[in-house]
């Protein structure tokens, strides 16, 4: 019972993914290899981690506004590092958007925060889709953020992501494919992916489940539609794509 419950819960949180690829030109990216993000504007709301302490500073943020499946919608995202000597989970962040004279400012708690815990030197991901009628789809906007943390037990199911491949999809969204290996049995999980251009700017991160009980150490491959992502040209831009991926019993 405890399994299934966990597995309804990954299907409701998801983002509506389906689509269908139409003769798809694939890109493959290699993300075997993984280098500093570039800093970026951004603020923190805990004092600097003392000796035994977690600590999450903020190294990249990106917004966008589009015209989502519904209407207009403000997306954000950032990534950021345990900078700490303790693992971490965050409680809520914190995302200012600023737009056409005016800003606005939206709290949430990252999906399955509680449960995603992120060791000192890793970095981990968030990801905003905010619906607001009144912004024009296309507009220049910009993000600030702040992030909220506890210290969390080490104790988690990591998932390795590998042979990512994109491809771009008529009439305007990006697939991506790949395969999970987790470390351990588990019914549930989460999938962060960062999207990095050739200059090691941060073009948007997305994250998913996949539907399915994950095996200890059997590859598991998977497909996500991204068609709710802001960028219609993703697949052209990537240079490179960042991971993090865990699971949950």
């Amino acid at each position: 019972m405890k399994q299934i419950r966990a597995l309804l819960l990954c299907i409701c949180c998801v983002l509506p993914l389906l689509g269908c690829a139409k003769e798809p030109e694939a890109v493959v990216i290699d993300v075997t290899g993984v280098s500093a993000a570039r800093p970026a504007e951004a603020g923190e709301t805990q004092a600097p981690a003392s000796k035994g302490s977690p600590k999450a500073e903020i190294k990249d943020t990106v917004a966008y506004t589009f015209k989502g499946a519904e209407g207009p919608v403000l997306y954000g995202a950032l990534a950021y590092e345990n900078t700490g000597s303790a693992p971490l989970t965050l409680t809520k962040a914190t995302f200012n958007f600023a737009l056409e004279g005016k800003t606005e400012e939206v709290e949430f708690t990252p999906i399955f925060a509680d449960q995603t815990v992120i060791l000192p030197g890793e970095t981990g991901y968030a990801a905003l889709w905010y619906p607001l009628a009144d912004i024009e789809p296309g507009a220049d906007v910009r993000l600030s953020a702040s992030l909220q943390w506890q210290a969390a037990a080490e104790a988690r199911i990591p998932i390795e992501v590998q042979n990512l491949r994109l491809a771009h999809n008529y009439p305007g969204f990006t697939t991506m494919a790949g395969v999970l290996t987790a470390a351990a049995d588990c019914p549930c999980n989460l999938i962060y992916t960062a999207f990095y251009d050739e200059n090691e700017s941060l073009l948007g991160v997305w994250y998913f489940t996949e539907n399915a009980h994950l095996v200890s150490a059997e590859p598991k491959a998977f497909t996500s539609h991204l068609k709710e992502f802001p960028l219609a040209d993703l697949a052209e831009r990537t240079a490179q794509i960042r991971t993090f991926g865990v699971g949950m019993e």
